[in-house]
């Protein structure tokens, strides 16, 4: 899992989102609404989940290490699922191991899955391979490629897709066809699985959608008023006129 450009760019775009939220002045009847916290949280923990791969990689690589591809050479995504099962994977693993060349993408965590239980089944298949390849969580991707089954290989380059197959996940075969001279969009060449994982993006949207937010105004509304401290003034014993003079001096001439 070392470090590749595409990565930094992912991950220096999701850090910037998170920071721009960072800050900023909100509506008072969203404070205290536990469904933007817990999706703010989501991203936070996606973000956290790839840095923490990128950081894995630093410390197990070689003295050598990889170095980063440029920004003008074709980039390998292997868009991959636990669907695959883990003796695949872990052969998909192991043919990625140290290739700065070829990233392998997860769309996120299964269904109710949590991080953490994500990160721990990927270092239980990770386990023993060294070098360690490149691995992402970027449901981004998934989008922007349309990858709907896996595995699903796009060779990515200067942001186009230079070769385009699904159904197959061998690198040595896919180095054959880049070599024989072949382009743009092969097909299916092979079983596809359905993706097992979330899409995180859409995940949010939903929950979006599917929120009363007019019910949650009423009651931050409601939750503002029973908060509030008021000051118990005594009961004025006598009645008392006060003039209060609301003349304001300008300190210099007033134009249009």
């Amino acid at each position: 899992m070392h470090t590749v450009q595409a990565e930094e760019a992912w991950l220096q775009r999701s850090q910037a989102i998170l920071q721009a939220l960072e800050g900023q002045p909100r509506p008072e009847w969203l404070n205290g609404q536990t469904d933007q916290l817990d999706m703010k949280r989501q991203a936070q923990q996606i973000l956290e989940a790839s840095q923490a791969m990128r950081a894995k990689a630093l410390s197990t690589g070689s003295a050598g290490g990889l170095q980063t591809p440029p920004s003008n050479k074709p980039l390998t995504l292997l868009f991959v699922s636990f669907s695959l099962g883990d003796t695949a994977l872990i052969g998909i693993f192991e043919e990625a191991a140290g290739r700065d060349d070829v990233l392998l993408v997860f769309r996120g965590p299964k269904p109710g899955q949590k991080l953490p239980a994500l990160m721990a089944d990927l270092k239980r298949l990770l386990k023993g391979i060294d070098p360690l390849p490149n691995v992402v969580i970027d449901p981004t991707r998934f989008q922007r490629w349309s990858v709907t089954t896996v595995p699903d290989i796009v060779v990515e380059q200067d942001g186009k897709a230079r070769l385009h197959v699904r159904g197959v996940s061998s690198l040595s075969w896919l180095d054959e066809q880049i070599k024989a001279g072949k382009q743009g969009d092969l097909g299916t060449m092979g079983d596809v699985a359905e993706i097992a994982e979330i899409d995180l993006l859409e995940e949010i949207k939903r929950r979006m959608a599917a929120i009363d937010w007019k019910q949650k105004q009423r009651q931050a509304i409601a939750r503002f008023w029973e908060q509030q401290k008021f000051e118990n003034l005594p009961t004025a014993q006598v009645d008392r006129d006060r003039t209060v003079d609301l003349t304001i001096t300008a300190p210099r001439d007033l134009t249009a």
